[in-house]
């Protein structure tokens, strides 16, 4: 299965398109063997994944928005502009926040369906493994601050900050979660069935492929 979601739009001034381009996919195998009549087995495989990349540059508006020459950083399109009081202008293409993330989920699912007298069993156990990445940016651009509209027009900020590089390392995140469960279905009478079960769960704490 696949489901493509674009979201797009513009700035407060209108001078560059920005936008979430989002996507799932899954997909699932499954196998089931009938070891006898009352003896079933199912064994099951799932991969998930959800990605997206939030606050992507899509299109440039006003030209002196994506100029260079007109940027805070060497090399990059106009930043960002906060001014106290006012609404906060974004930048040019590729100022914001970027977040590019990915999520997948890896799971086996493996259950046994037993029929014997008046009971019907079912126990089984699964295992899913989890993957999230993300890889973001804090406004590379530059953000420049003013305290009021006066300082900005007399062009004082108060404030200037850049990252020293455009390199930003990524979160990898991973985690296991491993279950088992059994339950009965009863027959206790033709008009009354009980159901008894327990079910137990474990998730181990989350790691980061790189150690942060």
């Amino acid at each position: 299965m696949f489901d493509d979601c674009t979201l797009t739009s513009p700035d407060l001034f209108q001078t560059v398109v920005s936008g979430t381009l989002a996507r799932r996919q899954l997909a699932t195998a499954e196998y089931t063997k009938i070891i006898t009549p009352a003896f079933v087995n199912t064994f099951r495989v799932v991969f998930s994944r959800v990605s997206a990349d939030i606050i992507k540059p899509i299109k440039v508006l006003a030209p002196f928005a994506g100029d260079p020459i007109n940027g805070f950083v060497p090399g990059s399109p106009v930043g960002f502009i906060g001014v106290t009081g006012i609404s906060s202008y974004t930048g040019g293409p590729g100022a914001g926040e970027e977040v590019k993330y990915g999520f997948n989920s890896i799971q086996v699912y493996d259950d046994l369906f037993w029929t014997k007298g008046i009971h019907s069993f079912k126990f089984g156990a699964n295992v899913e493994r989890l993957q999230d990445n993300e890889l973001g940016t804090l406004k590379p651009n530059g953000v420049f601050t003013f305290t009021s509209l006066a300082t900005f027009l007399t062009d004082q900020p108060v404030a200037f900050s850049a990252a020293l590089t455009q390199k930003v390392a990524p979160y990898n995140i991973r985690q296991t979660i491993v279950g088992t469960y059994f339950e009965d279905d009863a027959h206790l009478a033709s008009d009354f069935t009980g159901n008894f079960g327990l079910r137990y769960e474990m998730a181990t704490v989350p790691t980061e492929v790189n150690g942060g």
